[in-house]
């Protein structure tokens, strides 16, 4: 059967349109789908830039308020008489071992004005009372800081009698004499601390006095989990370890050593592309510095 001319022009053109129509419409999805991406990216970034602008604001919060707190138990101190260590007079001080094991070292005593330092938590409790944070009197031994007093608790039982060991920057910090102030690890929580030396008359440092706060409180890591996109993807943090400070699932596991790692361990400020238990993702990462948090929104 023969089909005349106008017909063949007629499906001809239907031909074409039709080709136009699907290239027309690839096109468009593509852009579209470009167009997608790139603001999924874009509100990536935005969303861990003004994060991390959060986390800076909360550690000048916590930074100044440290400091406001020691000022005030260092007055507290003073006006009682201060810390000494009597020369004439000893005590069986507790330690706790790493492991748990529990034992007790003869040492000089530590005096907090005419009462043994051990012996009296009032002036500690009161800054837990008046601020939420931590606080402890440490005795410097030649071979550890020990916990002698403290507010600080695990699995709630009293710390007092653990100790810091020579290989701690913290210890090699403090017995020279100078002020440590940083995030670091207490049980396996991060705190943002400062360690301040307590010198004898001779310039000697027979003691320190600690207060910190904890920088993940529950309030912060509900506002991490609550973060995503358009009601997909999450936000996570990791430390330099590769130990997950937050996440959905992994939080509290560690990637060091594992491709996702190598993907987005050493990433300071970037949007990087990784493959996570078979599926693509991209992810904005921020490093925070000050408290060794990378964080990251996929």
């Amino acid at each position: 059967m023969r089909i005349n001319f106008n017909k063949k022009l007629i499906i001809g053109s239907l031909g074409v349109t039709a080709v136009l129509a699907l290239t027309l419409s690839a096109t468009l999805f593509h852009e579209a789908r470009n167009a997608l991406l790139h603001f999924g990216q874009e509100f990536m970034t935005n969303t861990v830039t003004q994060f991390t602008g959060s986390v800076r604001l909360q550690n000048q919060y916590l930074d100044r308020q440290l400091r406001l707190h020691l000022d005030s138990l260092q007055r507290d101190i003073t006006s009682i008489g201060g810390l000494y260590v009597d020369g004439e007079a000893t005590e069986n001080l507790p330690l706790v071992d790493a492991d748990g094991t529990s034992h007790t070292v003869k040492a000089s005593m530590l005096r907090l004005g005419y009462k043994q330092v051990t012996a009296d938590h009032d002036i500690l409790d009161r800054v837990k009372e008046s601020s939420g944070f931590e606080a402890s009197i440490f005795q410097i031994l030649p071979d550890k800081m020990v916990r002698i007093v403290t507010t600080l608790a695990e699995n709630g039982k009293n710390i007092a009698g653990t100790y810091i060991t020579p290989d701690s920057e913290i210890f090699r910090t403090v017995t020279s004499g100078k002020e440590y102030m940083g995030v670091s690890k207490i049980f396996g929580a991060s705190f943002m601390t400062i360690y301040e030396p307590v010198t004898d008359a001779d310039g000697k440092v027979v003691a320190c006095l600690f207060v910190g706060a904890q920088v993940l409180t529950p309030e912060f890591r509900e506002l991490i989990k609550d973060v995503n996109v358009a009601g997909r993807g999450y936000a996570y943090v990791f430390d330099s370890s590769g130990t997950f400070v937050v996440h959905p699932t992994l939080e509290g596991q560690s990637i060091a050593g594992t491709p996702l790692w190598d993907a987005i361990g050493k990433v300071d400020s970037a949007l990087v592309g990784y493959t996570f238990q078979g599926t693509f993702k991209y992810a904005y990462i921020d490093y925070f510095k000050p408290w060794d948090w990378h964080i990251a929104m996929s």
